[in-house]
């Protein structure tokens, strides 16, 4: 299997050792796709598959490994320019197909909005949204789109259950992708 450097899926997997099944990545063979969740975010990405991989987990520590080639050889990870590890025991990965909604963006009845992650990031840190105990989920308010169905509005960050004057609050403009 190949993918794109760019791709960190070990972030989106299980972290807290209650479901197994969520704690690596799956590889689809079919789909040609690297599939990871947490329950409550799913990334599914295109691969490069070989008539040699089959459909499992695929352990995180082979993901980062797999980027770092200085690492891959300091630790005897690579053979032949391949990457070996170890496969967890055949776990049951969810059907993934069912999480992914089948609309997508600029359909018609369905509204986009187009936001810049790191901006998202940078103004929850920025309200005091990013830890300490905070539930480090905000709500986005926007108004309806437009008659085009594009959003051009600033969209109103808040911290959740908080909504009067003296909360913090940050907006966020929409990035435009059309």
């Amino acid at each position: 299997m190949k993918f794109l450097d760019d791709y960190r899926l070990e972030k989106a997997v299980e972290k807290d050792g209650y479901r197994e099944a969520l704690a690596h990545a799956h590889l689809d063979v079919e789909a040609k796709r690297a599939v990871a969740t947490n329950g409550h975010l799913l990334a599914s990405v295109p691969v490069e598959v070989t008539s040699a991989d089959r459909t499992g987990p695929i352990p995180s520590a082979a993901l980062k490994c797999a980027r770092a080639d200085h690492v891959k050889a300091r630790k005897g990870l690579v053979q032949n320019g391949r990457t070996l590890w170890v496969r967890p025991p055949r776990l049951q990965f969810p059907d993934w197909r069912k999480v992914v909604p089948s609309y997508r963006k600029g359909e018609k009845d369905h509204v986009t909005i187009c936001i810049n992650p790191k901006f998202l990031a940078a103004l929850m840190e920025a309200i005091g949204e990013h830890g300490r105990g905070r539930t480090q989920v905000v709500t986005l308010t926007f108004p309806k789109p437009d008659a085009e169905g594009k959003m051009l509005e600033p969209i109103v960050v808040e911290r959740l259950g908080e909504t009067d004057e003296n909360s913090p609050l940050g907006v966020l403009m929409p990035a435009r992708w059309w």
